[in-house]
C-alpha cells in the first residue's frame, strides 16, 4: 500500500481500553477509544442505548461469538457476508466520527448468560444451545478511515451519529481489540451447520 493510503495511516492507531464488571445477571462494559492517527476515523459503535440508563442495554446491538473452549468475543463491527446465505444487499450501520488526538468513552450492559448473536442467523424459539463458561473476554470495535468522497449525514438533527453517503472507494474495515480474563456464563449455539458466527 502506498504511504498515502488512508487505511495504512489509521492501522493500529485506534486505541481501545476497557473494563468489565458484573452486577447480578448483567455484564457491564465501559470503554475508551483514542485516535492516534493523523486523520479522522469512523467507528461502527453507533448505538448508545437509552441515555436515561446509567448502563444502557445493548443486547440487540452487540454481536456475541464464543470461541471454544473458553473465549467470548463482543463485537461492534460490520458483520461479514455469510458463506451459507444468499445476501445481495449489504446495509452499513451508522458511524461515529473520532478526530485525530481525540478520545470518546462509552458504556453498555448485556444480559447474562451471554447468548451468541449473529447478524444473519437470529435467535429463534427452536435454536439449540449449550452452556459454557468463558475465561477470556474480547471486545472488538470496527472502524474505517474518513476518505475522500465520503459525505456524513447526521441520522437526526444535531446527532453525533452519521450515515455515510457520497461516492468513494470503500476502505477495508479495521479493528481495535481489547482482552481480559473473566468468568462469564455463555449460551453457545450448537447448530453449526446453519449458524455462522461474526
Amino acid at each position: 500500500m502506498p504511504d498515502n493510503d488512508p487505511v495504512k495511516q489509521v492501522m493500529d492507531k485506534l486505541e481501545l481500553v476497557a473494563e468489565h464488571s458484573t452486577e447480578g445477571d448483567t455484564l457491564r462494559i465501559a470503554y475508551k477509544l483514542t485516535n492516534h492517527a493523523g486523520i479522522p476515523v469512523l467507528t461502527y459503535d453507533p448505538a448508545a442505548g437509552d441515555p436515561k440508563q446509567p448502563w444502557p442495554a445493548l443486547d440487540e446491538a452487540v454481536y456475541i461469538s464464543v470461541e471454544e473452549p473458553d473465549k467470548v468475543h463482543l463485537k461492534r463491527v460490520v458483520a461479514p457476508v455469510p458463506k451459507s446465505a444468499n445476501v445481495t444487499t449489504l446495509s452499513l450501520p451508522p458511524v461515529r466520527r473520532l478526530d485525530p488526538a481525540k478520545s470518546r468513552t462509552a458504556r453498555f450492559s448485556l444480559k447474562l448468560p451471554l447468548r451468541e448473536r449473529s447478524e444473519y442467523f437470529r435467535h429463534h424459539d427452536k435454536a439449540p444451545y449449550k452452556d459454557a463458561k468463558a475465561k477470556v473476554l474480547f471486545l472488538w470495535i470496527g472502524f474505517i478511515p474518513l476518505v475522500d468522497g465520503m459525505k456524513l449525514k447526521p441520522v437526526a438533527p444535531g446527532a453525533e451519529v452519521f450515515r455515510i453517503g457520497g461516492s468513494y472507494a470503500p476502505p477495508e474495515q479495521l479493528f481495535a481489540k481489547w482482552e481480559t480474563d473473566c468468568s462469564l456464563k455463555c449460551k453457545v449455539r450448537t447448530d453449526d451447520d446453519s449458524f455462522e458466527r461474526v
